[in-house]
């Protein structure tokens, strides 16, 4: 195992093999009952910046490799030798600037080797020589996990970068669970895990029907024609003038705002659901013209882009209180509207700047916390979320858009998935992806109604 840190800029790097103790910190290690763990205390202020084990592995040409994508809508599936994730770096430059393609997933923070695969917190292999790991670190540190079958190895990395610590603080690098049993570990992993017993819910939304062309006439519209059998009406992506300007709503397409709306829902006995993108706020927003300040900046102090929907966006600052506190101004106002549910969506973007002197990791629990305190028992719906953190909320989007049956199927379409998400638009909690679930799913539902663009939620394999 090799770890290596920062002191007053000067990089230093240390091999387990042959030392755990020097001047500036000592490290532990144990192995027991197939938990690895490793944990660092500082003996000077330092900052980390990596830490590595490789462990030898004997493949074979017909294994298969899970590899857990980094977030709900990065590609996860069973690999096949001589498979691999996409290459970025061939995308042309140009159109990396306009969509910020790599904003998406870990290839900003980590650079793998082409033809590679890397895994987070979930990877086995099934074949002759089968193997499991499972990150209980998650709430630290992501484990992040890369085969390399020509060299019979594969290294497991943890996600530490810019982790500070004090003198005599201790940070645990590694806890995770390895099983020579493959797929077969996912069973133990989750065992801790109870199943939750939540109510199911049979829903609309106007996402997969409208997209963005929604407004206050359509959504009564709808709402008149929705029979008993619905107990859930979402409003997506639209009603707001632009994303990050949640304070208000579009006074075009919503002259008399969301209340009304509301109120008529619960009058017909269904919960209310509202779409946010509650760290976002695109170049066009008053938020990103009017608090520059609350934007998260790069090293050359310019707003970070997360991506290039709408006019592109950039995540809201955590280390800002401003900007924090603007997160939960906007929940407030949700929740005492009345909503009861809430799709949250593009939450991978708070990674893409963390807390000062936290991990990735960290950053998201203190996000993701903040969220389930300021909505407290509502049903959240976590969409673009690394997938370690699950137990935010009731339920996990786990691909991009899905395409209805009538509808030709574009470049975003075509990527390859676990065939789940192929079957599912959206999905609960599923076990072989969450470490904590309840086996409940959130899927299209196009019947003999014909109706596309409603919402059922409910239990994994319900009809």
């Amino acid at each position: 195992m090799t770890l290596t840190y920062t002191i007053n800029s000067c990089l230093y790097f240390i091999d387990l093999q042959e030392d755990k103790e020097n001047d500036d910190l000592s490290l532990y290690t144990r192995e027991v009952d197939g938990i690895f763990e490793a944990v660092v205390t500082a003996k000077k202020e330092l900052t980390l910046r990596s830490a590595e084990r490789v462990l030898p592995h004997e493949f074979f040409k017909k294994d298969l490799i899970f590899a857990n994508g980094y977030q709900s809508w990065t590609e996860t599936k069973e690999f096949r030798r001589g498979e691999h994730l996409n290459d970025l770096s061939k995308v042309p430059k140009f159109l990396e600037k306009k969509f910020a393609f790599s904003a998406y997933g870990s290839q900003n923070f980590q650079k793998q080797p082409k033809g590679t695969l890397i895994g987070f917190d979930l990877f086995y292999i099934e074949g002759k020589n089968p193997i499991f790991f499972g990150n209980r670190n998650y709430r630290s540190a992501y484990l992040m996990i890369r085969p390399e079958p020509k060299e019979n190895k594969i290294y497991l990395g943890s996600d530490v970068a810019g982790r500070h610590l004090a003198p005599g603080e201790s940070f645990t690098l590694f806890r995770y669970l390895s099983r020579p049993t493959g797929k077969a570990g996912m069973k133990e992993y989750f065992s801790a895990v109870a199943p939750a017993k939540i109510e199911k819910h049979f829903g609309y939304t106007s996402w997969y029907n409208h997209y963005q062309n929604i407004n206050e006439d359509l959504m009564n519209e709808v709402l008149d024609k929705l029979d008993q059998r619905f107990d859930l009406f979402q409003i997506d992506d639209g009603f707001e003038p632009f994303v990050g300007d949640w304070m208000e709503t579009d006074p075009k397409k919503f002259p008399n705002g969301l209340e009304p709306l509301v109120k008529k829902i619960h009058g017909k006995g269904m919960l209310a659901g509202i779409w946010l993108a509650p760290f976002a706020a695109e170049k066009n927003s008053k938020l990103y013209r009017e608090h520059p300040d609350y934007l998260a900046k790069d090293a050359l102090g310019k707003p970070i882009v997360a991506g290039g929907n709408w006019s592109s966006f950039s995540p809201l600052d955590l280390n800002c209180p401003e900007a924090v506190d603007y997160v939960r101004w906007v929940l407030r106002r949700y929740v005492e509207l009345g909503f009861d549910f809430f799709k949250l969506d593009f939450l991978y973007a708070v990674n893409l700047a963390p807390l000062h002197g936290k991990t990735r990791a960290e950053t998201a629990e203190f996000a993701y916390d903040l969220l389930r305190e300021e909505l407290r028992d509502k049903l959240i719906l976590g969409c673009g979320a690394t997938l370690s953190r699950a137990h935010l909320d009731q339920g996990h989007a786990l691909q991009h858009d899905l395409p209805l049956p009538n509808e030709r199927q574009g470049f975003w379409q075509r990527s390859r998935r676990f065939p789940l998400a192929r079957r599912e638009a959206l999905a609960l909690k599923r076990p072989a992806l969450c470490p904590f679930h309840d086996q409940r799913s959130v899927r299209l539902a196009t019947d003999d109604l014909g109706q596309p663009g409603r919402l059922r939620y409910g239990k994994a394999g319900d009809a």
